[in-house]
């Protein structure tokens, strides 16, 4: 564990204002496709290998005229629909991330981030770099955004890299932005936390209880560069929560890359209901029959600081899922894999969300299918 400490730096926002317009922003930004976006897994030749062994099954699900649909067994409908964030400049993935506060929407993708109204109207657009007050040349990328109704504040972080491309980086920053009201219009505080030494940080979370912030990622090694990063496992940073509401210097606590680089990307629990302690979780990539559950206790800077505990149970396998069909397309989705995508804690239960493959009852074929794990 590392202890340190990060400044403030202050971004406003003038409210109603539109930092560009979608074909302005579409002709004028300079970033190559999916230059912004490295991709990461744990293994990536064996990522490859395991997509290509499940795309049999999910091309025969295309030609099926007798695949279940959803639509026909669920009874839900929507109050109102707009469309959001378009993947104007070819980014893949664009890790499409929403969060909703009293009034407003706040939605980040790769590359843009956009305020609405609950009713689908653009209040601001502007581009990341922008948003996070960093330079138009640095290399950002995997945004997370969360609203915290315990604080009524919005908290978004992103990764940036310390060079222009995989070849001149040799290290990462988390890029942390905390409101200083519920107003995602207004002005935020924005504090730069780099990584260890010779590492960058990849696919970030956020959690979030009464009295601190996690932000976790997945580590890579960026020695010499970042071209050709190996996996060192995962990190995360403890913060002061009322430090960082305070708009003040923050600390924070530092946990390296863990030597037991089994399990991948660290899902920090977002508190709904009050609690001093934050969970996080973790699987094994690319298959796993088990769940790591942590629990972080304790503030940075106060006695007797941060304590953090594990434990190990055992889960139904969750495997990577097949590519996915869309209607009315032959283009599939790439689901990614079966890493933890989501975890919240609300009134003693911990629930986390993941893609897995599954073969559904009274089906043949192997799915893509949702998967929601209770502890």
């Amino acid at each position: 564990m590392i202890e340190g400490s990060a400044e403030p730096e202050y971004v406003v926002r003038p409210r109603g204002a539109l930092a560009h317009s979608e074909q302005a922003f579409q002709s004028s930004n300079s970033v190559p496709p999916r230059a912004a976006v490295p991709f990461r897994v744990p293994d990536s030749q064996l990522y490859r290998q395991l997509k290509q062994q499940l795309q049999r099954g999910t091309n025969e699900l295309q030609l099926a005229p007798s695949a279940p649909s959803l639509a026909t067994s669920l009874s839900l409908s929507a109050l109102t629909s707009f469309i959001g964030l378009n993947n104007l400049d070819g980014i893949e993935p664009p890790d499409t991330q929403i969060a909703a506060g009293p009034t407003n929407l706040l939605e980040m993708v790769n590359l843009e981030t956009r305020i609405l109204t609950k009713t689908g109207a653009t209040v601001s657009t502007q581009t990341l770099n922008s948003f996070f007050g960093l330079a138009s040349t640095i290399r950002s990328f995997d945004p997370k955004v969360r609203f915290d109704p315990i604080s009524s504040r919005w908290f978004a972080v992103l990764i940036s890299e310390n060079g222009t491309s995989d070849a001149t980086s040799t290290s990462g920053q988390w890029n942390l932005l905390v409101s200083t009201s519920s107003d995602p219009t207004g002005s935020f505080v924005v504090y730069r936390l780099p990584s260890v030494t010779s590492s960058f940080p990849s696919f970030p979370a956020i959690g979030i209880s009464d009295d601190k912030i996690v932000l976790t990622a997945n580590a890579y090694s960026c020695s010499p560069n970042c071209s050709a990063a190996a996996y060192l496992g995962n990190e995360f940073l403890v913060l002061n929560k009322a430090e960082l509401l305070s708009g003040a210097t923050v600390h924070f606590n530092h946990f390296d890359p863990d030597a037991d680089s089994t399990t991948f990307t660290i899902q920090p629990a977002q508190s709904l209901s009050s609690t001093s302690t934050l969970f996080m979780a973790s699987v094994a990539f690319p298959s796993s029959t088990f769940i790591r559950i942590w629990s972080v206790d304790g503030v940075p800077a106060v006695l007797p600081g941060v304590t953090v505990n594990s434990t190990t149970l055992g889960i139904s396998t969750l495997s990577t899922p097949p590519q996915a069909v869309q209607q009315g397309s032959g283009i599939l989705i790439d689901t990614l894999d079966n890493r933890l995508l989501d975890a919240v804690y609300r009134d003693g239960s911990l629930w986390m969300s993941a893609n897995s493959a599954c073969i559904p009852s009274g089906d043949t074929l192997t799915r893509s299918c949702i998967r929601l794990i209770e502890v």
